[in-house]
């Protein structure tokens, strides 16, 4: 089984990973700083899921938890950084 993320884990944002070749239903569990943010089952992987990283978290550990209906467990975990710098920035298009 894999957990792979999509994008950077930032506080005060949205984490977006995906729990792929695991035995169906796959129990997912996220955690920051040891604390629970997210408890879902996926009856259909691969499992694309979605989680809100709490602000004020800046340098803590997100930790994805998955296992699968035949026991199989894979964990990754992630360095929460600062707000994802690519939100409300200046957008320039050229064109010619």
């Amino acid at each position: 089984m894999d957990i792979n993320n999509l994008n950077e884990a930032f506080a005060g944002g949205q984490f977006h990973f995906v729990v792929s070749d695991g035995a169906r239903p796959i129990h997912i569990e996220v955690y920051v700083d040891g604390a629970p943010v997210m408890r879902e089952d996926c009856d259909d992987p691969p499992c694309h899921e979605m989680v809100f990283i709490p602000s004020g978290t800046r340098g803590a550990e997100l930790w994805v938890v998955a296992r699968d209906a035949n026991g199989t467990l894979a964990q990754r975990t992630f360095r929460v950084g600062d707000a994802d710098p690519s939100a409300g920035g200046v957008l320039v298009a050229a064109g010619r």
